[in-house]
C-alpha cells in the first residue's frame, strides 16, 4: 500500500530517547516505547487476529508504566499478563513483576522474584509452556525456568554440577 496515507502511532521529541518496537514473543502485542541510558517507557499494542473484514475500533497504544527519570524496564506478555524486569522502587539489580496485560501499569504489579541484592536480572523469555529468566546470582550466570500450574507460578531454578558456569537463554 501506499505508506503517505499511513499514521502514526507513536513519536518522541526528546533527542536522549530512542525509539523501539518488537512484538511479543507470544504475539499478541506489539511492543512500541522509548529509552535512554537510564530511562524507559513501554506502551502495548493489541495484534489483531481472526476475521480482519470485521469492524473494530482502532487500535490504542496502552501505556505499561510513565517515563520516571532513572526508572528503567522490559516488557513481555506471557499467558495473558504483561511482565516486566524493572528497577523501581531502588530495585536496583532488578526485579520481575507481572499485571494482567489490560492493566499493566505499577498500581496492579505482583511481585514474581522479589528485589534481592545478590542477584541481578537481566531478561524474561516466554515460551508456550514456560519461561526463563535470566541472570546472575553470586557473580554467576544463572537461568530460572517459571511454568504456570494453574494460576500459581512455579519457579526452579536450573542447577549445573560445576560451580564456575556461564548459561544463557
Amino acid at each position: 500500500t501506499d505508506p503517505s496515507g499511513d499514521e502514526c502511532i507513536y513519536s518522541d521529541d526528546d533527542e536522549m530517547f530512542s525509539v523501539g518496537f518488537y512484538k511479543s514473543k507470544d504475539g499478541s502485542a506489539l511492543i512500541v516505547g522509548s529509552q535512554s541510558s537510564d530511562t524507559s517507557e513501554w506502551h502495548l499494542l493489541a495484534l489483531r487476529d481472526g476475521d480482519e473484514n470485521i469492524e473494530r475500533p482502532p487500535p490504542t497504544l496502552t501505556v505499561v508504566e510513565p517515563r520516571k527519570d532513572g526508572v528503567e524496564y522490559d516488557v513481555e506478555t506471557w499467558h495473558g499478563d504483561v511482565y516486566v524486569i524493572t528497577n523501581k522502587d531502588d530495585a536496583r539489580n532488578f526485579k520481575l513483576v507481572s499485571a494482567p496485560v489490560a492493566t499493566p501499569s505499577s498500581e496492579n504489579w505482583k511481585e514474581v522474584l522479589p528485589y534481592d541484592e545478590a542477584v541481578k536480572l537481566d531478561g524474561f523469555s516466554p515460551f508456550r509452556d514456560f519461561a526463563v529468566v535470566s541472570g546472575r546470582k553470586d557473580g554467576f550466570t544463572q537461568l530460572w525456568l517459571m511454568r504456570r500450574d494453574g494460576d500459581e507460578r512455579v519457579l526452579d531454578v536450573l542447577s549445573f554440577e560445576e560451580d564456575a558456569h556461564a548459561v544463557y537463554p
